[in-house]
């Protein structure tokens, strides 16, 4: 007979951050690939924002071996042309996409380089900082493995991009353009700040619920054969979607279990469960072409609260 799990303990010990440092860890990654680029010196510094983003800088990883994110957004220099703030990298201009640039008034800037341009200098300044052998092109980054210097980390080439909601309201993010040719828009500042304005609305209990659920998903993978691995995001953007209220000082097993009860309600209703959103707050859970389902979240969150009934 297999020994009974004291729950309360284990959910503790999952709360816990891989390492307190990963924040600081992944900035001074992200400073070392700034430095890597501006030896290179194949655009000039102020038109070049690296940021870490992603598991490690909000806090949020459970595994010690994942990449740190780390996003190099080319910005054009502002003083040569006014129409540079309004910057479009495709004609799907707002977020009903039927409506294109020219119907806000505006004129797509023409940059001064293309993004696939933009990527290949970028491999190339990392190749030569940290060795060809150190460094892998992929469809959407380019891995760069781990050294004295730096994390492993996935460098995430990109450019400024606007989403407009209606004449002059705008979501602010980045379009990042695939080798295959697809484009992706995500919002990673908003994602940062909304999931520290939650985490700090509920006394810290957002992010350990995080990485708990996380771990249980890792716990349930290994150990049945109904579920497969989802991505990270998409589970602390399903937390993300719970109530703060919720998130009480209550015990850990009783948190969770709240959490986990709320998630099925959710994602049972299919019209609630079509207003969820990422943690960004611009793009749905589960339109805008996501690979991941409503059913998968359903069975996740079920599967996790049964497993401590």
């Amino acid at each position: 007979m297999c020994p009974q799990v004291n729950w309360e303990s284990t959910l503790r010990e999952w709360s816990k951050p891989v390492d307190e440092n990963q924040e600081i860890l992944a900035k001074a990654t992200a400073e070392q690939v700034r430095n890597a680029l501006s030896n290179y010196e194949f655009v000039p510094n102020s038109m070049m924002k690296v940021r870490a983003q992603g598991s490690k800088l909000n806090n949020t990883d459970t595994s010690d071996e994942s990449d740190v994110d780390i996003r190099v957004e080319f910005h054009p220099d502002s003083s040569q042309s006014d129409e540079i703030p309004q910057i479009f990298l495709s004609r799907r201009a707002s977020v009903a996409k039927s409506l294109i640039t020219e119907d806000f008034g505006l004129t797509p800037y023409r940059m001064p380089l293309t993004q696939h341009t933009f990527k290949d200098h970028i491999f190339s300044a990392l190749e030569e900082q940290f060795g060809a052998v150190h460094v892998h092109r992929h469809d959407k980054c380019i891995n760069v493995d781990e050294s004295r210097l730096i994390m492993k980390a996935d460098i995430v080439p990109c450019f400024p991009a606007r989403t407009y909601k209606a004449y002059g309201e705008f979501d602010a993010g980045v379009s990042i353009r695939c080798d295959s040719g697809e484009e992706i828009l995500n919002y990673p500042e908003q994602h940062y700040t909304n999931g520290v304005t939650k985490n700090t609305t509920t006394a810290t209990r957002f992010k350990k619920m995080v990485r708990c659920f996380k771990r249980m998903e890792n716990h349930l993978v290994s150990t049945r054969i109904e579920i497969d691995p989802l991505p990270s995001f998409f589970m602390e953007s399903l937390i993300y979607n719970c109530p703060n209220y919720l998130f009480s000082p209550e015990s850990y097993v009783d948190t969770f279990r709240n959490l986990m009860v709320h998630l099925v309600a959710l994602l049972d209703d299919t019209a609630r469960s079509g207003g969820m959103m990422e943690v960004n707050e611009v793009k749905t859970l589960f339109k805008d072409g996501q690979t991941w389902t409503t059913e998968e979240a359903l069975n996740l969150a079920a599967l996790a609260w049964y497993e401590l009934k």
